[in-house]
This record gives structure tokens, sequence and C-alpha cells, in this order.
């Protein structure tokens, strides 16, 4: 019987260990080296939404999310990050919020120059799984009165959506500067990842009562 155990965590221990070798970005918005632009969404009062897609391939469980902000008011800021599914367009149900202290107070462009410390990674549970080819949100906002800059792309527009404590209705802009994040995620292993576990311990335990 120990050696049954054994043999299926082995098996198990195997599948996951070869999908997590493969965590990776599944989305990124940062310009060439990581740059971003030098205007920033003051997240103060305010909720930016950005959308996304993931690409085609396997499902993901969402690790870590990455994002260049910083606090310039010197308040111990707080950021909230909410990945969201879509609702017909506009950011919908909130699917994961994780959230930390902003870590660098001001100074992100020092010198004229990207400062790559203000990019922050902040862990998300491993629990919420995207899908290809699905639409998402990320939105972003500050918990407590400090004032979070969250920078935004260098040049290319795209679909934002905004709203603010005194008007809660998310707001669609079609063609607007875009927060700057990036999602690292862990591949869920394929339909054929399972089948093949659940024949080989069908295999082994059939060996086994063979032998007896």
């Amino acid at each position: 019987m120990k050696t049954f155990l054994a043999v299926i965590f082995a098996i198990f221990s195997q599948a996951y260990a070869t999908s997590e070798a493969f965590s990776d970005v599944i989305y990124s918005n940062f310009g060439p080296g990581d740059s971003v632009s030098n205007f920033a969404y003051d997240l103060g009062g305010a909720e930016f939404a950005d959308p996304f897609i993931i690409p085609q391939g396997n499902d993901v469980a969402l690790t870590a999310i990455e994002v260049p902000i910083d606090d310039n008011a010197a308040q111990d800021s707080r950021i909230v990050l909410n990945v969201r599914a879509d609702a017909r367009g506009l950011p919908g149900d909130i699917l994961e919020t994780v959230s930390a202290d902003v870590l660098f107070d001001g100074a992100c462009f020092a010198g004229g120059t990207f400062n790559h410390s203000c990019i922050q990674t902040i862990p998300a549970s491993g629990n919420t799984i995207l899908h290809p080819g699905s639409a998402y949100w990320l939105s972003a906002t500050a918990a407590l009165a400090g004032r979070v800059d969250w920078f935004v792309n260098v040049d290319a527009l795209g679909i934002a959506s905004t709203r603010t404590s005194s008007a809660p209705v998310w707001v669609f802009n079609e063609e607007s500067t875009q927060g700057v994040f990036r999602l690292i995620g862990t591949p869920v292993p394929e339909p054929s990842s399972v089948t093949f576990i659940l024949t080989s311990i069908a295999l082994f335990a059939w060996r086994l009562k063979a032998r007896r």
C-alpha cells in the first residue's frame, strides 16, 4: 500500500512540477526594455481599468501581477488590483483581488530615465484560472488616502474604463492611454495530462494486483 501511494505521489508531483516549470508571462503591455511613459494615472479617489486577452494555449493559473507604481505623496499608500471578468465590454465581476503597500516613494523618472525599481511584483493566489481567448480586465485603485501613481504605456492608445467614488458607474473610453502591467501565470495541466496520470495509476494498480 505504501508503495502504491508513493508511486501515485510521484506521478502527480512530476506532472505538476513539469507544469510549474513553464510559469511565464501571459500578458504584458510594457514597452521595449520595460519602458513606460512618464505620465501616470492618479489612483487617489478613482479606479482605472484596462482590458486584456489571454493568448491561445492552455488555461493558466494567475500567480503574480507586475505594475510600475509609486507613492509620490509619501503617505504610506497601498494599491488594490482587481482581476475582473468582462461584462459586455466593461469591467465585470471581480475574480481576484490583490493588494500591496507601495514601496517606492517618487523619483521614478529621476534624471529623465525610468527607474525599474518602480516595477512592483504583487503575488496572486494561484487559484484564479484564466482561459485562452477570453477577455478580462485589470482595475487599480488606492486603498488609502495617499496618492498612488500607475504609469501608462508609451505610445499606444486602446480601450480603457474609469470610475470614481462620486460617479461609480464605469465609463468606457475607446482611445485612451493604458496602465502598464504584466501578468505571470502557470499553465494548468491539459486534459491529456490528466488522462495520462489516471491511466498510469490504473495500470500500476492492475500490476500490483496481478503480483498478488
